[in-house]
């Protein structure tokens, strides 16, 4: 429901602002109602692991989400000259991703990009640097300005942002996109049983990564929705800010009797 309702304030706010005159268009505008579109998407992914029990599949999708709802705030915090340099980031990216098709086409058997391709890349590039300074090449080039930082991290967006208290979730979300040592013994799903193993689906772990996408979700769609909002926006946000509320009791209730239930079930086996 929570997802639903986000998705239908997003398409009132995008048919709002899409039928304004190109010039009266906003950048910024623009740039948050794409990352909403994207984190509604995002939310559904983490829905449908859930309801197929993959907690730790979930909590690192919700770990993309997090970051979709950072990005959004620091740039709503800071308006349009941050959003037209978060946007012309696009070109360092490119460069990017081409220089690293580059050095390995060939050893997977693939042709080069078309020259024609790399100029266009490599031209868009030199004229973001040009415009925007050596700095601008960095992981988060387009935010150096605003935070006054040569190097930014993720962790400066996220202070930046006033999310800094999720770092320790984010970090779990780590765990389970990368190989670390952490995550072949630590498996959400399996609750408190970190020695098990677990190869497939689960009932258990499914509170942390389901609140957690509550909670993003409805920050996400506040900070884009509520920008220019009506009466009928600030009754939506207020249903949206219930149903919030209500998302974790009921993880944490489920979760409850999942445990009681566990031990039992242990107890019985031990008898």
């Amino acid at each position: 429901m929570l997802l639903t309702m986000a998705r239908e304030w997003g398409q009132w706010v995008y048919t709002r602002h899409n039928s304004r005159k190109a010039s009266n268009r906003i950048l910024l505008k623009d740039i948050l109602i794409r990352l909403h579109v994207r984190a509604c998407q995002v939310t559904d992914e983490i829905i449908c692991l859930l309801e197929n029990g993959f907690a730790d599949g979930a909590m690192a999708r919700w770990r993309t989400l997090h970051e979709i709802g950072v990005v959004a705030t620091v740039l709503s915090q800071h308006g349009e000259n941050i959003a037209e340099r978060y946007l012309d980031h696009q070109a360092v990216e490119s460069k990017r991703a081409m220089n690293k098709y580059a050095s390995c086409c060939a050893r997977l058997g693939y042709k080069p990009l078309p020259a024609r391709e790399v100029n266009k890349i490599t031209k868009a590039y030199d004229a973001a640097i040009t415009k925007y300074g050596k700095d601008f090449d960095a992981n988060y080039g387009w935010a150096t300005l605003h935070l006054k930082k040569k190097r930014v991290t993720f962790a400066d967006l996220e202070a930046e942002a006033g999310r800094a208290e999720m770092r320790s979730y984010y970090q779990m979300g780590n765990d389970n996109v990368h190989a670390g040592v952490k995550s072949m013994f630590m498996r959400l799903g399996l609750m408190d049983k970190y020695d098990g193993l677990l190869a497939g689906r689960s009932n258990g772990g499914l509170m942390e990564p389901g609140q957690n996408a509550a909670h993003t979700l409805t920050q996400i769609s506040a900070i884009v929705c509520l920008s220019e909002a009506n009466m009928d926006d600030l009754v939506v946000a207020e249903m949206m800010r219930i149903l919030r509320n209500e998302i974790p009791r009921s993880f944490y209730q489920a979760d409850k009797r999942l445990r009681k239930d566990d031990r039992q079930y242990n107890e019985l086996e031990t008898k």
